[in-house]
């Protein structure tokens, strides 16, 4: 694949594997990192022909390979892993990136994360995911909270991937 992806996963289990997928049925370029290879690779393996889709292999290569500014949905289990993920990621990330936790980590820990990031200019969006493996893959409920400007940036893309309800996005925004 050319050129940057419109967005990025991080994390390939199941709902950062369907999640990518969805994206990609709506018609957006992904790129995808796992922190270990051998999962990229197979998550590649499955996914087939998508043209759409860029496997990276490491943190470098990954937020180099997306568009400005950069949004990164990031799939890691609650708590202590996030932090871990977005340190990691933080001296890749430039003023106006939005990061989005879809790990339905708990208020407090995104609130502070939010107030740290905000530090460096990053917007960090706290996100609720609702509907499983199934919802991610065909559209799932997404409850956002943390920086507006944020879920301004990818606003498009989470309607476009949501579940519908009488033709409705189910995504909205919560403060």
């Amino acid at each position: 694949m050319q050129g940057s992806s419109d967005v990025g996963v991080f994390g390939l289990g199941p709902m950062g594997e369907n999640f990518a997928m969805n994206l990609l049925s709506r018609g957006f370029s992904v790129s995808v990192y796992n922190r270990t290879p051998e999962r990229t690779r197979a998550f590649l393996e499955k996914a087939g022909s998508a043209t759409r889709l860029r496997g990276t292999y490491s943190l470098h290569e990954f937020a180099s390979s997306l568009s400005r500014p950069r949004r990164i949905f990031l799939f890691v289990k609650a708590g202590k892993p996030v932090d871990e993920v977005i340190a990691q990621l933080r001296p890749h990330l430039e003023p106006g990136d939005v990061l989005l936790d879809c790990g339905n980590s708990h208020f407090r820990d995104s609130d502070r994360r939010y107030e740290e990031l905000l530090r460096q200019d990053i917007d960090f969006v706290g996100m609720g995911v609702s509907g499983g493996y199934e919802g991610a893959l065909k559209g799932p409920s997404m409850m956002a909270g943390g920086s507006i400007r944020g879920y301004g940036s990818v606003e498009e893309v989470l309607r476009e991937a949501a579940a519908r309800h009488h033709g409705d996005p189910c995504v909205s925004y919560f403060g």
